[in-house]
């Protein structure tokens, strides 16, 4: 059984994409005002970001972790 839920959202490369999405998690009432830090652009530092995901997964096997990867916007341009 899990106890508590948490994710993670992956966006393209776009500083508009992580405030967009980080709004609409604030305005969701799902997390706190620090929403951003559960958005992340796939750029350089995604690795590391995506490695302390994974650690915090093995970590609490309590926790339902939800990865979800938006690239809706990449072929728009």
């Amino acid at each position: 059984r899990f106890c508590k839920v948490d994710f993670l959202v992956l966006v393209p490369p776009s500083h508009v994409l992580v405030h967009q999405t980080a709004h609409r998690i604030r305005q969701s009432g799902t997390r706190p005002p620090r929403s951003d830090r559960y958005v992340v652009r796939l750029d350089g530092d995604v690795h590391a970001k995506m490695d302390a995901f994974m650690r915090k997964v093995k970590q609490n096997p309590y926790t339902l972790f939800v990865l979800i990867h938006d690239n809706s916007h990449v072929d728009l341009t």
